[in-house]
């Protein structure tokens, strides 16, 4: 019932903490069902991404609520996808604050600005905790969405902002382009057996998960980073993403 939805989106503005957090857990479970009220719920969310210090609240706690609101905004990009009417807008702007908040602060990115993240297996420096929050975040985007989620890190790199490129980098390079367990990959349990058994043993990336069976998202990629090759040097490990295997 829609009265009952709405009490939850009250919750995520003017409930507890306790109420808070659950909220950001409810709404994108049950936005599907309320269309209408799609935006209602994405800013709800985004102001619980936002918030920050608390008369009533400690840290921890503003940083669990921040936490279950970020992965909501992740999981709110499949209702958003699946609403023909106000769910393309909503999801890009969804996307567009997700990936405006991939940000580190330059004394943390001074090494990662001359080598590519996770390259190599070399060691690289652990993501702050809000930092790790929008990255799983826009991995659950990136199930449902991947060219807007590609997009908009685009758009962020011919920016050409230090920090935001190191964040756009570690998403790419650490989340998208690095090889899982098969167990590891979402999703997989909806695969068929015979496919499963065949695949487990290989190790494979979430890129090569999602856009294995998108060739136009992975021909987008491979035109963009072609288009946009000269005078760049952070072409190369985004065109890496345009080499994934494609299932006709």
């Amino acid at each position: 019932m829609e009265p009952a939805f709405r009490k939850i989106l009250s919750a995520a503005e003017e409930g507890s903490s306790a109420g808070k957090r659950l909220a950001a857990r409810l709404i994108p479970r049950f936005v599907k069902d309320y269309p209408r009220l799609t935006v209602d719920a994405a800013t709800s969310l985004v102001n619980l991404c936002n918030i920050r210090a608390h008369d009533n609240m400690p840290e921890p706690i503003l940083a669990g609520i921040r936490k279950d609101a970020f992965k909501g905004l992740g999981l709110l990009c499949t209702s958003c996808a699946d609403n023909p009417n106000k769910g393309s807008a909503v999801l890009s702007d969804i996307v567009d604050f997700l990936v405006s908040r991939l940000r580190w602060r330059p004394d943390r990115t001074r090494e990662e600005s001359h080598r590519t993240p996770c390259e190599n297996g070399s060691s690289q420096m652990s993501p702050p905790p809000d930092i790790q929050d929008v990255l799983e975040a826009l991995e659950d985007a990136f199930l449902t969405v991947p060219q807007q989620v590609l997009e908009h890190c685009w758009q962020a790199l011919k920016a050409s902002d230090r920090q935001s490129l190191a964040g756009v980098r570690h998403l790419v390079c650490c989340r998208l382009l690095k090889e899982r367990e098969w167990s590891d990959l979402p999703g997989q349990g909806n695969i068929d057996s015979a496919e499963t058994s065949k695949d487990s043993e290989r190790p494979r990336s979430l890129a090569a998960f999602v856009l294995g069976s998108r060739p136009r998202v992975v021909a987008w990629i491979r035109k963009t980073a072609l288009a946009f090759r000269e005078g760049t040097t952070n072409c190369s490990w985004f065109a890496a993403l345009g080499h994934c295997h494609v299932v006709q």
